[in-house]
């Protein structure tokens, strides 16, 4: 029901189209294990996913690790309040350790 709820919010709210990853599959019973394995085929789509050419440079991803999550913000909303956050970030390190330290998007 909360996989319903999320998928539903990204459609109202007109996010991409997702990608579930690890839909059904089996789980460790060593919570590490399961862990890993999960960080593992997260990198492992990524990559593929960045060796295709559908994918721009400046792309971004939005991972979400749970049933119980719904969106409610906007696309644009939540990449402006992430840009502002990391423009404040910068700002912060700048001030703090001088110019070469400001983040930068891979």
């Amino acid at each position: 029901m909360d996989l319903c709820k999320l998928l539903l919010s990204v459609s109202i709210l007109h996010y991409p189209v997702p990608a579930l990853i690890n839909w059904n599959a089996p789980e460790a019973s060593d919570a590490y294990r399961q862990h890993i394995a999960k960080v593992e085929t997260i990198l492992n789509y990524l990559h593929k996913m960045g060796n295709t050419t559908n994918v721009a440079k400046d792309d971004m991803v939005l991972i979400l690790d749970g049933y119980d999550i719904w969106l409610q913000l906007r696309p644009e909303v939540l990449l402006k309040r992430y840009f502002k956050i990391l423009e404040a970030t910068n700002a912060r390190s700048e001030e703090l350790y001088g110019q070469d330290t400001k983040t930068t998007i891979l």
